[in-house]
């Protein structure tokens, strides 16, 4: 773990360490970073018959948690992809168990995660059999990436969505054939006009945030959206799902501007605006991949490092009732490509440095590859990947 003071004049530094603030806001029930209890040497098998399935399990799995079993003992979870097999250990992801279900929340490690089509592999102990039962689903991390403009919306809102597609190579495609269909909450399903700009796509500066591609939806009702996208990248349809919360007078709204597709070579911004519907006094906590160098805050802050995130933590902010603070920091993403990061969410701490909100989604980005391109006469590109194109010089 290392601690930092963040690239600011006059940081602010109260007397309680940042590593105190970050471990108590970091909620072992909703957040990337668990503390398991350490492992035993056998499994445990105390479990009595009783009236259900469903009773067994529960009970076996408080057993289990009550003498110190580790997650990874009994839940594995692997991946094979364009780097071969990757295994998740769950000090970096959530896990809630209920009667006849477990549901996994998982962050991939950076470092082995790139772009493409996966096969994700779950083994999850039975104890009734003694054998661990194995589920397998096919996903693709990073192929596409959509992103809000806001964390949460209100019944006449219009959302502006900024989307990026890359090939199974991780190249951004900048004239794919795309589709968005929304379902809204009483089960209506609309389908969406998406803007391609690829003037957009052409362009490989860092400091440029326009996105490849757009659309935009103005919600009618409160409730949650689902949003699916699918995009023809050039090895056949890829899809993701993103949720959407509609509500009527949200207490706080998370905004961001930022890039959705990446051209790493320099530094990009990040701008975050936090409103608050009835004032808020507190610290900010901001989560961004380690690998990333932060310069140029408007704010003072101080940062902490655990399990490959960073965590950037801004104290003593203030905002009005009905107002919006501002932040906005530069960030130098690694440059290589392909390559997927997740950035946020913010959680809002009070006074006491717990958690009151928290962002209702993360933001993606997908590094585009980090080649310099001189030539300014090109043109009518297929696929950004500065290999294939027409030159008009050549015309």
């Amino acid at each position: 773990d290392t601690e930092t003071v963040g690239d600011v004049a006059d940081p602010v530094v109260d007397e309680q360490p940042i590593d105190d603030i970050v471990n108590q806001s970091i909620d072992p029930t909703v957040d990337p970073i668990v503390d398991v209890p350490a492992p035993i040497d056998e499994p445990l098998m105390s479990v009595e018959p009783l009236a259900s399935r469903e009773e067994q399990i529960d009970a076996y799995v408080g057993d289990l948690f009550a003498a110190g079993a580790t997650i990874d003992d009994y839940i594995k979870v692997s991946a094979v992809g364009p780097n071969g097999v990757i295994d998740f250990s769950f000090a970096g992801g959530d896990i809630s168990i209920v009667a006849g279900s477990i549901e996994l929340v998982l962050l991939p490690p950076e470092s082995q995660f790139i772009p493409g089509r996966y096969t994700l592999e779950t083994q999850v102990w039975n104890p009734l059999n003694n054998t661990f039962d194995t589920f397998t689903e096919t996903f693709d991390w990073g192929v596409l990436t959509m992103n809000s403009d806001r964390d949460v919306y209100t019944p006449g809102e219009t959302a502006t969505f900024a989307i990026g597609i890359l090939d199974d190579e991780g190249v951004p495609v900048c004239d794919a054939q795309t589709m968005l269909r929304i379902v809204t909450p009483d089960g209506i399903s609309e389908f969406i006009d998406i803007t391609a700009h690829p003037e957009n796509c052409q362009t490989f500066l860092s400091s440029n945030i326009l996105p490849d591609y757009s659309a935009e939806y103005t919600f009618t009702t409160a409730g949650k959206y689902k949003l699916e996208l699918i995009a023809n990248n050039g090895a056949g349809p890829r899809g993701i799902v993103k949720i959407v919360e509609v509500t009527e007078d949200p207490e706080y709204v998370i905004t961001r501007e930022a890039a959705t597709r990446l051209y790493p070579v320099g530094t990009s911004t990040m701008t975050v605006s936090i409103y608050s519907r009835d004032g808020f006094e507190g610290s900010v906590l901001e989560r961004v991949p380690a690998s990333f160098v932060i310069s140029n805050s408007t704010l003072p802050f101080n940062t902490k490092t655990i399990e490959g995130d960073t965590y950037l933590l801004f104290k003593n902010i203030a905002v009005e009732a009905g107002g919006t603070l501002s932040i906005s920091y530069d960030f130098d993403a690694p440059d290589e490509s392909p390559q997927y990061y997740l950035i946020g969410g913010i959680k809002l701490l009070d006074s006491s440095n717990d958690t009151i909100y928290r962002e209702a989604r993360m933001w993606g980005i997908a590094n585009d590859s980090p080649i310099n391109v001189d030539d300014t006469n090109l043109t009518l590109w297929l696929r950004a990947d500065k290999d294939i194109y027409s030159d008009t010089t050549l015309a």
